[in-house]
């Protein structure tokens, strides 16, 4: 009795084994990014507890450049609301939009200038 029951501890314990090596080859979940994420940027706010309701919202792209700055008064931002995260990403997404557009129109204006002079 006693060596049946060792037997079966010993079947079960090697399937449990088995079955989390099985486990542990899968690729690891990304989690999904929210709707008021940014993939191409983010955004940091500036304030001062003494002046609560004036505020200076930071723009930056992934390579961390500072493409826009805000400043907003008269109001309190509320980071913890979702609809404050969205409008926030919606203002990044543009001024990303309106970065990406100078930078081709300088990249434009030099390579004419270059050709210029050849």
């Amino acid at each position: 009795m006693k060596q049946q029951f060792f037997s079966i501890v010993l079947i079960v314990l090697l399937s449990f084994c088995a079955l989390s090596s099985f486990a542990q080859e899968s690729e690891p979940v990304k989690p999904a990014a929210s709707k008021w994420v940014s993939d191409k940027g983010y955004w940091v706010i500036v304030s001062n507890k003494n002046s609560p309701d004036v505020c200076t919202v930071h723009f930056y792209n992934n390579d961390h450049t500072e493409i826009y700055t805000r400043r907003v008064e008269g109001k309190v931002l509320n980071v913890e609301r979702k609809n404050t995260l969205k409008q926030l990403k919606l203002e990044l997404d543009a001024s990303l939009l309106a970065y990406e557009k100078s930078e081709q129109t300088k990249l434009k204006l030099a390579h004419n200038a270059i050709q210029a002079k050849q």
